[in-house]
């Protein structure tokens, strides 16, 4: 039993690949339906081939009869979900997640002042080097 706030059930409740379809025995079902119908003002009656519909997706769907297969991602997200329950470390990974994001973002504050910082010493040389020519011109 998984309680329902849980991270173990939020993560198989998102899984968007639990239904899985199946098509054994269908084959065998008949797909015309003898049905007989009697005239209204003679006794005779009428022997009727009506065409079964093939059942609808969606129905296959709604049955769920089949087991749900889980493949080896959701497997792997229910194991890591469940051991988060057990180890009770929710907030610690929230918590050091937050941070992981603010130190990417001021990694990134300083690399962007650090290029401008060699973009300005670049310009400068080159307006150095552009004075520098003009006076040899001259």
């Amino acid at each position: 039993m998984v309680q329902a706030d849980s991270a173990e059930a939020k993560a198989y409740l998102n899984s968007a690949s639990g239904i899985t379809i199946g098509g054994e025995g269908e084959g065998q079902k008949k797909s015309f339906v003898t049905v007989v119908r009697t005239i209204k003002g003679t006794d005779e009656q009428v022997p009727l081939m009506i065409k079964l519909k093939r059942p609808s997706l969606i129905d296959k769907f709604l049955k769920g009869d089949k087991k749900n297969k889980l493949t080896t991602l959701e497997k792997s997200r229910l194991d890591w979900a469940s051991y988060v329950d057990e180890e009770k470390i929710q907030d610690d990974l929230a918590l050091h997640n937050k941070a992981g994001y603010l130190d990417k973002q001021e990694f990134l504050g300083r690399m962007d002042a650090k290029r401008d910082v060699q973009y300005q010493r670049a310009k400068e040389l080159e307006r150095q080097r552009q004075w520098q020519l003009q006076q040899k011109g001259k």
